[in-house]
């Protein structure tokens, strides 16, 4: 009997072992292969199937995401990736067409699209003037048209004829503006005869010899009467003129006549017109109502072909 409790009790003492012996995590089981759909086919062998892969034939070397794209990490590998992508082009230059509101600011080389010569630019949009007109080819009997030279050598002659001795030059989108001298009118836009005409208050009448500042303060203290400009525009018949808020006051129109270029560079002067150009007269005139006093912006009302007329200047 003895003999038979001391086997019960071996066999118990195994058993508690058992039970307190640290158990044995085992490996988890590898995950299954993805079962490729019966039909489905990886032509580039990137792992991912034909009808989920959004990035078809990636490189034999290449990771890939889910989506069969080729993956460009930030730690690019030279042995075992693929270099991010170019950075893209830079965008192409502007066109040059004189486009509404943003043409270029003068004439321009049909090569390198800059501006042939370095002139002062003219208002643009154009100030509206007081009267303006357009020339038609066959208004212009006195004004030749082989180049832009010519045609303001043949202008500066018929103003000449008519007393102008002074221009101004300005560049312009497609085209130059001339303008003349400062001069004073009377009602009916005819000019004050010699010296009178160009001579304010008995100040000499070379508009070079003031400064801006200079020609405003003889303008305030001129005699009461009529002012004017006459500017004169070719411009490419192509580009569109639309007429800006008018001049604000006597010094933008003094310094119309004062402020350009007194010659016109020989690379605009070469420049050929044949029929691609139009030629625009402007009017610009103010009025000093009393002596002493600031001149205002005006429109008599006469026309820019009325101005021409008592002018005797003969197009």
């Amino acid at each position: 009997m003895s003999r038979f409790r001391l086997m019960i009790c071996f066999v118990a003492l195994l058993l508690l072992s058992a039970c307190n012996a640290p158990k044995t995590e085992e490996p988890p089981a590898p995950a299954p292969e993805p079962v490729k759909q019966s039909g489905e086919f990886d032509s580039d062998s990137d792992g991912v199937v034909d009808s989920a892969d959004m990035c078809p034939n990636t490189p034999l070397d290449s990771s890939v995401d889910a989506d069969g794209c080729t993956l460009y990490a930030e730690e690019y590998n030279n042995e075992n990736g693929y270099p991010p992508s170019p950075p893209p082009p830079p965008p192409p230059p502007p066109t040059t067409s004189p486009g509404p509101g943003s043409p270029p600011p003068c004439l321009t080389n049909p090569v390198t699209f800059e501006c042939i010569a370095d002139l002062p630019a003219f208002p643009w949009p154009i100030p509206k003037p007081s009267s303006y007109l357009i020339l038609r080819d066959n208004e212009l009997a006195n004004i030749s048209k082989t180049s832009i030279g010519e045609m303001t050598d043949s202008l500066e002659s018929v103003l000449g004829q008519a007393g102008y001795a002074e221009f101004k030059y300005y560049n312009l989108p497609m085209g130059i503006a001339m303008a003349t001298q400062l001069e004073r009118v009377d009602e009916q836009g005819k000019p004050f005869p010699m010296p009178e005409r160009w001579d304010i208050n008995n100040i000499s009448a070379s508009l070079d010899s003031f400064s801006l500042a200079q020609l405003v303060r003889v303008l305030v203290g001129a005699e009461p009467g009529y002012y004017r400009v006459l500017v004169f525009v070719v411009i490419d018949k192509n580009q569109v003129i639309v007429f800006d808020e008018p001049l604000e006051n006597e010094a933008a129109v003094a310094a119309l006549a004062n402020d350009g270029a007194i010659t016109l560079p020989e690379d605009i002067r070469e420049i050929p017109i044949a029929d691609d150009f139009n030629l625009n007269v402007l009017v610009y005139e103010m009025a000093r109502k009393r002596a002493a006093t600031g001149a205002e912006i005006h429109r008599s009302g006469l026309s820019a072909k009325h101005h021409l007329a008592t002018t005797n200047i003969q197009l």
